[in-house]
């Protein structure tokens, strides 16, 4: 998903929480959340953040190269989520890029019965399956989307990511 995307790009991490994942792979993103505690803490190291609601972000058109949400969508109810999808959408620019990694349940609870179990458990009441969070983004984005299906190794909990490319404008 990194194809593309250098530090010098303008990023924004939607649902940040208190440490982006992006900064792990070189990345310089704006933190966002809905937390002030979490913003205080990822503004600690010098970044920028901001405190605001994933679906209403209090931003620009256009304004960032890549807009990013890694396991927010999860938390989300359907007309939060489409929102939210589409508010990325919003403030990235022509040609740049919205990226999303969620989780999905398994496909097959029987087969992978530790996973099954996590995501039951996970504080993200939202958990959809891979054709829901498809129609998801189907319906918030427009255009072709490049989406596949992950699996962890030693947990088997599986994610869907997609990344899109906002049209550009010419």
């Amino acid at each position: 998903m990194l194809v593309g995307i250098d530090a010098g790009q303008r990023i924004l991490d939607v649902g940040s929480g208190p440490h982006s994942y992006l900064l792990s792979a070189g990345l310089r993103p704006i933190g966002s959340d809905i937390s002030e505690a979490y913003i205080r803490q990822y503004a600690r190291d010098r970044r920028v953040g901001i405190v605001n609601s994933a679906d209403a972000l209090p931003l620009r058109s256009g304004c960032f190269d890549s807009v990013w949400t890694i396991g927010l969508i999860h938390h989300l109810p359907d007309h939060l989520a489409l929102q939210t999808i589409r508010e990325m959408h919003r403030v990235c620019r022509p040609g740049g890029h919205v990226m999303m990694l969620d989780a999905v349940m398994p496909r097959h609870a029987w087969a992978r019965p530790v996973a099954y179990a996590l995501r039951k458990l996970d504080r993200g009441q939202f958990v959809r399956t891979e054709t829901a969070l498809r129609n998801l983004l189907s319906q918030a984005l427009p255009g072709p989307q490049e989406i596949r299906r992950a699996t962890f190794s030693h947990t088997g909990i599986e994610m869907l990511t997609c990344r899109t490319q906002r049209e550009a404008v010419y």
